[in-house]
């Protein structure tokens, strides 16, 4: 995806030789950004939310350490390593006290240390069964992508007046906003905003933002025919942790992970699972958030889009939900008055309703109707779809 944005970059320079204003400097930019590499911003970030996560927890921390899993890709394995590098440096040692005999002595942020042993990497790839990166099934893979680009249209008219001979397409100036937040993160200082983003004004970015969120929604969400099936076996394996009992799933669940109690532990109190922004969107609309359920049935987004309806996303946005270092939680909680444990869902600090299960004022429900709402998961969704000719 990297080659895009540099691609644009060149294009427009090869193009248009005399920039001015905003865009005078991409006469001299340089495009050097990485792909699918954590930044020094992110790494940080990631510190922050191991440490937000021993903060919040930190009574349930005192009799054993959280059990950890994240999907293969390189960044996703070192975000848990920082992560973990937070999460131990909140509680003032290098390494998790209860997993070592002696506490050690305390670190301080800038400190690095191996955490990959703490980690269960499930191994990505053709054919691998992971529930935490999407890959096996057939009819999601061959056209899981929708990006909805036409409401840009305005936005590349303005650009193109501003690039004289460039003649940017809908793809290209949806490239040159990405770089925005990309370039922004991969600077020396994080805290300033790049270039690019001066190059839109705050409508555009409007615009942008409902895009993105529609594109998200629309290939990883109920928007989809497939997209809330990627999170089926990540959905049963939450019932296997909730109910301490033995995961039940036909999809993508790696059965020789989960059914050995070392690398799928039950009865534990802390669980974190490092995945892509994808996955999370599909596994949370597995979950039945934001549709009330996913539909059994959808028309494709073009049938629907057609004269260029606005569309609904029931409250789904996808800066509010995969931002960068997003996260979810699921907290089960016994509460003073219940008669049953109690369940609710927190997206990046928001606790989510759960109109599925009739939740209360909290946004609580019953261990027992939460289980109950996820039947689509537990009936396997669309998954047998996946491999119809």
């Amino acid at each position: 995806m990297s080659d895009v944005y540099g691609e644009t970059v060149r294009h427009i320079q090869a193009a248009s030789k005399n920039l001015t204003g905003p865009f005078a400097f991409l006469v001299n930019y340089r495009y050097d950004l990485k792909s699918d590499q954590l930044t020094d911003f992110g790494r940080q970030e990631m510190m922050n939310a191991g440490i937000a996560f021993y903060q919040r927890y930190q009574s349930l921390t005192a009799q054993e350490r959280p059990f950890i899993r994240a999907s293969g890709q390189d960044r996703v394995v070192e975000s848990a390593e920082n992560f973990l590098n937070g999460f131990y440096a909140a509680g003032g040692t290098k390494s998790n006290p209860v997993a070592t005999s002696e506490r050690r002595a305390p670190i301080t942020m800038s400190d690095r240390f191996e955490a990959v042993q703490d980690i269960l990497v499930v191994p990505e790839g053709p054919g691998s069964n992971n529930t935490l990166s999407h890959g096996l099934c057939p009819a999601f893979e061959a056209h899981h992508y929708h990006s909805l680009l036409t409401p840009l249209k305005p936005i590349a008219t303005r650009i193109n007046a501003n690039v004289p001979g460039a003649n940017l397409t809908l793809g290209q100036v949806s490239a040159l906003m990405d770089l925005c937040p990309f370039s922004t993160i991969a600077s020396p200082d994080p805290s300033a905003l790049s270039p690019f983003c001066h190059l839109f004004t705050d409508a555009e970015w409007r615009i942008y933002d409902a895009e993105k969120s529609s594109s998200k929604y629309f290939s990883y969400g109920a928007g989809s025919s497939f997209g809330p099936s990627q999170g089926l076996g990540w959905v049963n394996e939450l019932i296997a942790r909730l109910t301490n009992q033995a995961v039940e799933d036909h999809t993508s669940v790696n059965h020789t992970l989960d059914s050995n109690p070392t690398t799928f532990p039950l009865g534990r109190t802390l669980y974190a699972d490092f995945s892509h922004d994808n996955t999370i969107t599909s596994i949370l609309f597995a979950l039945g958030l934001y549709m009330g359920s996913p539909s059994a049935s959808r028309s494709p987004p073009s049938a629907r889009l057609s004269k260029g309806d606005k569309p609904d996303l029931a409250g789904f946005k996808a800066s509010e939900t995969v931002p960068f270092a997003g996260r979810a939680a699921v907290e089960k909680m016994i509460c003073s008055g219940e008669k049953e444990e109690m369940v609710r869902v927190v997206v990046n600090g928001r606790v989510m309703p759960l109109l599925q299960c009739h939740d209360d004022e909290l946004g609580r429900c019953t261990l027992s109707q939460f289980i109950a709402s996820l039947g689509f998961a537990r009936k396997g969704g669309r998954w047998e779809e996946c491999f119809e000719p």
